[in-house]
C-alpha cells in the first residue's frame, strides 16, 4: 500500500513539474490568452471592435511600437482614412481583483479640410521573447469612425473560469485545463488517466487467466498464485492511480487559474424606471443617469 501511495505521488509530482512554467521562460503570461488563440468576442454595443495586432523587435519597446503601427496600417487600410498623428492619453488602473492597465491612445485624421479623431485603448498584450528577439500582440479596443466610442461597454480580464472548467473535467479528466488553455497538463492528465485504466484491464485480465490456470493445472499452483497476486497488486496500484489523478484533476480544474480571457458586460443603460409610494400617490418615477467625462 505504500509503494501505491510513494508511485501514485510521483506521478502527480510529474504532471505538475511538467506543467508548471520555468522562471527562466520569457513570456508575459504562462498560457497564451484566450484572445490570441480564438476568435475575439463581439462587443455588446455597435460604437467600437476589437482588434488584435502584432509587432517584433530588439526590444519590448521597439515591439509594442511595432503593434502600435500595425493598428495604424490597419485603420488606414480598412477604414479608408490618413492618420496624421497619435496622441498617448493617460493610463487607467482597474482597481479591482485582477488589476490591470488600460492605455488611451486617440487618432487624429483629416477629411474634407477638417481633423477628426477617433479613441482608441490597449485591453491586454502578450509577449515573448527568443533569441535576443520580442514578439509581441497586443489588443486594442478602437471606437468607430463616426461617433465611435470604446467606454460604452465593460471590458475587463480574468483569468477565472468558475464551475466550467469543474464540470468538464468531471465528465472527462483533462477537459476542464483543456478548456481554460492548458493543453499541456489537459493532455498529461488525460493519457495518464487512460494508461491507469488499461494497467487495471489488462491486470485483471492477467488475473483471471492465472486463476483459471491453477484449476487446469494444479501442479503448478502455487507458481500461478503469486503471478494472480502479482497482477492483483498491479491492478490496486492502477486503481489507486486513477483514483488519485481523478482527484487531482477535478481540484486542479477548479482552484488553477486559466489562460487570460476578455469579458464584455454592457453598461446599465442611464434611463431607468423605479416605483413611487407615497402617502399621497403611487406612481412610476424616471431618472436619468448623467455621465460625466
Amino acid at each position: 500500500m505504500n509503494r501505491m501511495i510513494i508511485r501514485g505521488m510521483a506521478l502527480l509530482l510529474f504532471i505538475f513539474t511538467a506543467t508548471t512554467p520555468l522562471s527562466a521562460q520569457k513570456k508575459s503570461d504562462p498560457l497564451k490568452p484566450k484572445w490570441l488563440t480564438q476568435r475575439l468576442p463581439e462587443a455588446k454595443t455597435p460604437l467600437y471592435s476589437l482588434i488584435r495586432t502584432i509587432g517584433e523587435g530588439r526590444n519590448l519597446g521597439e515591439a509594442r511600437q511595432n503593434c502600435m503601427k500595425d493598428l495604424t496600417d490597419f485603420l488606414e487600410h480598412n477604414r479608408g482614412i490618413t492618420v496624421s498623428s497619435t496622441l498617448s492619453g493617460q493610463e487607467t488602473v482597474r482597481d479591482d481583483e485582477e488589476a490591470d492597465i488600460q492605455t488611451q491612445y486617440i487618432f487624429e485624421y483629416k477629411e474634407d479640410g477638417r481633423t477628426f479623431s477617433i479613441d482608441s485603448r490597449k485591453i491586454d498584450e502578450y509577449w515573448t521573447y527568443k533569441d535576443g528577439h520580442y514578439r509581441c500582440n497586443i489588443l486594442y479596443a478602437v471606437a468607430d469612425k463616426d461617433g465611435g466610442d470604446t467606454h460604452c461597454d465593460d471590458i475587463s480580464l480574468t483569468t477565472r473560469y468558475g464551475a466550467r472548467g469543474f464540470v468538464r473535467s468531471l465528465i472527462i479528466p483533462g477537459w476542464g485545463q483543456m478548456y481554460k488553455g492548458n493543453y499541456l497538463k489537459g493532455s498529461l492528465i488525460l493519457g495518464g488517466e487512460a494508461a491507469c485504466i488499461a494497467g487495471i484491464i489488462a491486470a485483471e485480465n492477467l488475473r483471471a487467466s492465472y486463476k483459471k490456470k491453477m484449476k487446469e493445472q494444479p501442479n503448478h499452483m502455487q507458481t500461478y498464485n503469486t503471478k494472480a497476486d502479482n497482477c492483483e497488486n498491479i491492478r490496486n496500484l492502477c486503481i489507486g492511480g486513477a483514483a488519485a489523478l481523478f482527484v487531482y484533476n477535478l481540484i486542479d480544474a477548479i482552484a488553477a487559474n486559466g489562460a487570460k480571457r476578455v469579458i464584455i458586460k454592457k453598461k446599465p443603460e442611464n434611463l431607468s424606471l423605479y416605483p413611487v409610494f407615497s402617502p399621497l400617490y403611487n406612481g412610476v418615477g424616471l431618472a436619468y443617469k448623467f455621465n460625466s467625462k
